[in-house]
C-alpha cells in the first residue's frame, strides 16, 4: 500500500516547479529581448549595418518592376497566416471563449510589441541615401503577426502532427520573409528581428506548461549549424555592401552591390527562419496545452527529460 506525501512537501514541490518555470520564462524573455536589440544595434546603429539594410531595400524599387506585386503578396501571407491558425484552433482546440481568449494572447503581443518598436526605436540615417527609401519600421509587423500566427498553430497541434505541422509553419514564413524583403516594404532587420520577437513569446508560454526539462535531439543540434552555416553564407554575399560608397544624384550604390546585398539578405533571413522552426519544434513541441487536443504517445513522452 502507498502512502501519499505529505501536504508540505505536495506544496514544497509545487513551489519548486513554479519556480523553475519562472526562471525559464525570464530567461527566454532576455534571450528574444536581447536578440532583437543586438539585430537593432547592429544595422540600425552602425553605418555598415546601415548600408546593408538600405542597399537590400532598394533592389525593389531599382531591379523589380513587379515589386508592387510581391507587396500583395506579403500582405496575402498575413491572410494565409491567420487562416491557418484559426483552422489549427478549429481542428484541435477545445471550443470555448477561455481557448479563443488564449489563441489570441498568444498571437497578438509580438505584432503589439513591432508595432510600439517602430514609434519608439528611431533609424538615424548615418550615411547618404535616397530621400524616398522610407523611415523606420523596426522590427516588420507583417512578419510579426505572420509568425505569431504560425508559432501558435505548433502550440496548438496535436502531438501526432507536430512534425509536419512545424515544416508548414517553417516553410510558410519562408515565404513571408522572402516577400517582404524582395518587395522593399521592410529592410532586411525589420526581418530579421521578426521572427525572433515572436518566438520568444511563443517560448515563454510554453515554458510555464512544459512537464518537464526538454533535452534537444542531436538532429537539431546539427541542423541549427546548418542554418548557422547558411547566415555565413548570405552574410558573405551581402557584405559587398560594406564597401560600396553611394553617389549620383540619388545617392544610389551600383546595381550589382544592390542585387547582392538583397541576395545575401534574403538568405540570412531564411537561416534565420529555419533556425526559429527547429526551436519551435524543440522548445514548443513537448507542451500540453489545457486549450488543445494533446495526448503524448509513448514515443513522444520518451523525448522529455531532465538536464
Amino acid at each position: 500500500m502507498t502512502s501519499s506525501a505529505p501536504p508540505r512537501e505536495e506544496a514544497d514541490t509545487t513551489r519548486d516547479a513554479g519556480s523553475s518555470r519562472a526562471r525559464l520564462i525570464a530567461a527566454r524573455a532576455a534571450l528574444g529581448i536581447a536578440a532583437v536589440i543586438v539585430i537593432y544595434l547592429a544595422f540600425v546603429e552602425t553605418t555598415v549595418g546601415q548600408r546593408f539594410d538600405d542597399a537590400a531595400k532598394l533592389y525593389a524599387v531599382t531591379k523589380q518592376i513587379h515589386y508592387r506585386r510581391y507587396e500583395t503578396l506579403a500582405s496575402f501571407g498575413i491572410v494565409v497566416s491567420v487562416v491557418m491558425v484559426v483552422a489549427a484552433h478549429a481542428a484541435w482546440a477545445r471550443r470555448g471563449v477561455l481557448s479563443f481568449a488564449w489563441t489570441a494572447f498568444a498571437v497578438l503581443p509580438p505584432w503589439l510589441l513591432a508595432e510600439l518598436g517602430k514609434q519608439t526605436l528611431p533609424r538615424h540615417h548615418l550615411h547618404p541615401t535616397p530621400p524616398w527609401i522610407g523611415s523606420a519600421s523596426f522590427p516588420s509587423g507583417h512578419v510579426s503577426i505572420t509568425a505569431g500566427c504560425l508559432l501558435t498553430m505548433v502550440l496548438l497541434a496535436p502531438w501526432a502532427a507536430r512534425r509536419w505541422v512545424t515544416l508548414l509553419a517553417t516553410f510558410t514564413l519562408m515565404a513571408s520573409v522572402t516577400l517582404v524583403i524582395t518587395s522593399g516594404m521592410h529592410r532586411p532587420s525589420d526581418v530579421f528581428a521578426a521572427p525572433l520577437l515572436a518566438l520568444a513569446w511563443a517560448g515563454c508560454i510554453a515554458a510555464w506548461t512544459m512537464p518537464a526539462r526538454h533535452r534537444w535531439s542531436r538532429a537539431s543540434h546539427a541542423a541549427l549549424v546548418g542554418a548557422a552555416t547558411l547566415a555565413v553564407i548570405g552574410g558573405a554575399i551581402g557584405s559587398v555592401s560594406f564597401h560600396s560608397e553611394p553617389s549620383g544624384v540619388q545617392n544610389l550604390p551600383a546595381q550589382t552591390v544592390i542585387n547582392h546585398t538583397l541576395y545575401g539578405a534574403v538568405i540570412v533571413a531564411l537561416a534565420i527562419v529555419v533556425a526559429v522552426g527547429i526551436a519551435a519544434y524543440e522548445m514548443l513541441a513537448p507542451v500540453t496545452l489545457a486549450w488543445a487536443d494533446q495526448s503524448p504517445t509513448s514515443s513522444d513522452s520518451g523525448r522529455t527529460s531532465a538536464v
